[in-house]
């Protein structure tokens, strides 16, 4: 992706008007992989499984269904030799009905990640700066062609999984303590880039567009009234739809939340077309209430001509 984007920048005859990134660039491979392992693999089904059967036993947990023939167990097992593998340790493996239900009391896999040991969050983020250095430099191939480069910040760039501290409750570090700050970063070596954390409209000679940052939607941040008869493209990171794209899956706590402000958001705003990213998995685009729905998981953007 990283090189057909600096293909795209370099070529000049075809160079887009606006480019559109709808958040989570911060992150590592691992980091992404660790991630689909922790949802795909067991948090999303054993909270299915609790949906439906608060007390379940060890039989129940392990081999409750997941995906592609596999089960809990599968996911456990998946999950614990990742980070293993990652730790170089010779620990033997825990009970692992009793690994599930230690899973699920994480808020969300940021919480996850934070608690786990030092050594492995220090190889979970070895290489995120250079990362982000990687997409910004491509960001800077559009800017000096004078194409207007939007960053919409995603949860991963308002606090990457690893900001948060190593407790039971589920709480971001502050700023200044954090070891790599993606707003501050993208601001020291690119001025142009427009970086949007709060909800707020470009507006072009046809379209607005309207920012809605991951923040703003799980605080329902609504932008001012618009009267317009412009087409409105609403971009943001947070989903319209969960169960568009995790299927039966029940939503987390924050889900939930953000799934009932989006609601209200759309009402509000009745835009024409809606971008947005979040939930990482690739899926098809969509329709919300009739409203088209171009779906981009994580390290995509999209272009926009006007």
């Amino acid at each position: 992706m990283e090189v057909e984007l600096s293909l795209i920048a370099q070529n000049k005859q075809s160079k887009p008007k606006i480019v559109v990134f709808t958040g989570d660039i911060v992150g590592t491979f691992l980091l992404d992989q660790l991630q689909k392992l922790f949802y795909n693999g067991v948090y999303n089904h054993i909270k299915k499984l609790l949906s439906t059967n608060p007390n379940p036993t060890n039989e129940e947990i392990l081999w409750f269904p997941t995906e592609n023939g596999l089960t809990l167990i599968d996911g456990a097992i998946n999950l614990w030799n990742f980070l293993d593998n990652l730790d170089y340790s010779e620990t033997d493996p825990p009970n692992m009905a009793d690994y599930v239900r230690e899973l699920v009391e994480y808020v969300h896999f940021g919480h996850f990640v934070s608690n786990l040991p030092k050594k492995i969050c220090d190889i979970l983020r070895q290489d995120m700066e250079k990362n982000a250095k990687i997409w910004a430099d491509i960001m800077t191939q559009f800017t000096d062609q004078e194409t207007l480069v939007v960053v919409n910040a995603g949860n991963w760039d308002a606090r990457h999984p690893l900001d948060f501290y190593p407790t039971k409750e589920c709480k971001p570090l502050p700023v200044e303590e954090r070891a790599f700050y993606f707003k501050d970063f993208l601001k020291s070596l690119n001025e142009k880039i427009l970086y949007f954390d709060k909800t707020d409209t470009i507006e072009t000679e046809n379209e607005i567009f309207v920012i809605l940052p991951f923040d703003s939607a799980i605080n329902l941040d609504l932008p001012k009234p618009i009267a317009t008869d412009k087409k409105i493209v609403l971009i943001s990171h947070a989903q319209v739809n969960w169960h568009a794209i995790k299927g039966d899956t029940p939503m987390t706590a924050e889900g939930q939340k953000i799934q009932e402000n989006m609601e209200k958001i759309i009402a509000f705003l009745h835009p024409d077309y809606v971008i947005h990213g979040h939930l990482h998995d690739p899926v098809p685009d969509y329709l919300f209430n009739g409203i088209p729905v171009k779906y981009l998981p994580q390290g995509t953007c999209r272009f926009i001509d006007f």
